[in-house]
């Protein structure tokens, strides 16, 4: 089992100006495998109004350009 953190991304659909149906995702936590690797400790800083989130690996953030 992998020792990485996973962050815990909550979704929120809506429809846009044009009628198109969209998702946002937003973080709202993280989780990492208990030191036994049978399960995982989950930690949320928000809870999402349906209950629901999803575990994901963290992304690579982009680099930062220096400025001129």
């Amino acid at each position: 089992m992998s020792t990485e953190r996973l962050v815990a991304m909550g979704v929120r659909e809506y429809q846009n100006d044009a009628g198109q149906k969209k998702s946002y995702w937003y973080e709202i936590g993280s989780a990492w495998p208990t030191k036994s690797g049978e399960g995982f400790n989950v930690v949320l800083h928000a809870v999402p109004v349906d209950g629901k989130f999803s575990l994901f690996p963290p992304r690579a953030k982009p680099e930062s350009t220096p400025e001129a």
